[in-house]
């Protein structure tokens, strides 16, 4: 089984509706090194490869053998607009299903100037990405950037992402991927601008291969679209052209460059065979939801919040089962679901059932 999705949700890791049992995970961040499951965050962008997928109690669930986060951008807010930031010369889109975390009010606290680390998905286009998850932080040694090339000029040795123009005459060649306009590459900067460039100090291919799978479902938006046989999503190759696959809320004929879409199916050769495609529109409210499951913590009955996962909860609308808001308590164990405040910043309970 492998997925690519945002975390939905936590005890086990929830990734496309599916409870991932992560405890005898490897987790690796974006350099590949073996971190701890604290380090999974609400929201985030993985990759999860595990065992076959199975009905237990009303949901699907799998062991997980590895999961893999990586973030988009890395770097300094210099605009912010209604439903959408400017970093590192991208256009980051928000909408409700963006977590944010660090920033005093959430989403209303972002300021030109912020460091933050942004995860999601790519958008169509150079420069044009779609937020998950936004992180407030207060120092980068480095900032980086995933995204596609335009604008090469191989004598001046820069290239763009979005509108930001990158100088990579610093990095060795040997150590440089193929570069093309269109193709998609990670890159880590300094911090300061030379002559309006930003200047790369490494560089490599963020060109997505995945082994063979029998089973695969990944979400993201569709990109590089050529035909139904020849498309990807999230930088994963696709072919939809069989004449079994089922297209939901929309037909093949809506498959085109920018649309979100989830794919389920198998993957061949590096390429997802798709089963079915579910198209899912970003403002549409049906996919907003968000559980965790797990012990309170924090537990404010004048703000009527608690701590469940690392994630805030604000319970002062929520349903209660197995209990009433008297039995809150630290310690108590319980299972949320919800969406997201106005602001992103925490859970607003729509039920709160306690588990024994």
């Amino acid at each position: 089984m492998f997925a690519s999705g945002r975390i939905e949700g936590f005890a086990s890791v929830i990734v496309n509706d599916i409870h991932f049992d992560h405890a005898n995970a490897t987790i690796r961040d974006e350099e590949g090194n073996s971190v701890g499951p604290g380090h999974l965050r609400l929201g985030m962008v993985v990759e999860v490869e595990g065992g076959p997928v199975s009905e237990v109690s009303d949901d699907d669930r799998s062991t997980a053998t590895e999961l893999r986060f990586s973030s988009l951008i890395r770097g300094p807010v210099t605009a912010v607009g209604a439903d959408s930031l400017t970093v590192l010369g991208q256009t980051v889109a928000l909408d409700a299903r963006t977590v944010f975390e660090g920033f005093a009010d959430g989403r209303n606290s972002v300021r030109a100037g912020d460091l933050v680390v942004v995860y999601g998905y790519l958008g169509a286009g150079s420069g044009h990405h779609a937020a998950t998850r936004v992180e407030f932080e207060d120092n980068l040694n480095a900032y980086r950037l995933r995204g596609r090339v335009s604008g090469l000029d191989a004598t001046a040795q820069t290239f763009r992402i979005g509108n930001a123009t990158i100088s990579y005459a610093g990095v060795p060649a040997g150590s440089r991927p193929a570069l093309a306009d269109g193709a998609l590459v990670r890159v880590v900067l300094q911090t300061a601008q030379q002559g309006g460039n930003w200047v790369a100090t490494a560089l490599a291919s963020a060109a997505r291969t995945v082994d063979d799978m029998a089973t695969a479902e990944i979400e993201g938006y569709v990109s590089d679209f050529q035909s139904l046989a020849d498309f990807r999503v999230d930088g994963i190759p696709v072919d939809a052209s069989g004449a079994q696959v089922e297209f939901d809320d929309g037909n093949s004929g809506n498959l085109a460059d920018g649309v979100r879409v989830e794919v389920e199916g198998a993957i061949r050769n590096g390429v997802l065979v798709a089963r079915k495609v579910d198209f899912e529109d970003r403002d549409d409210d049906d996919d907003d939801d968000f559980e965790v499951r797990g012990t309170i913590q924090s537990l404010d009955t004048t703000a009527q919040a608690f701590v469940v996962q690392g994630v805030t909860v604000e319970y002062a609308a929520a349903q209660f089962s197995g209990g009433t808001q008297a039995d809150l308590a630290n310690g108590a164990r319980v299972e949320v679901e919800g969406r997201l405040s106005a602001n992103g910043a925490a859970l607003r309970a729509q039920s709160v059932e306690f588990r024994n």
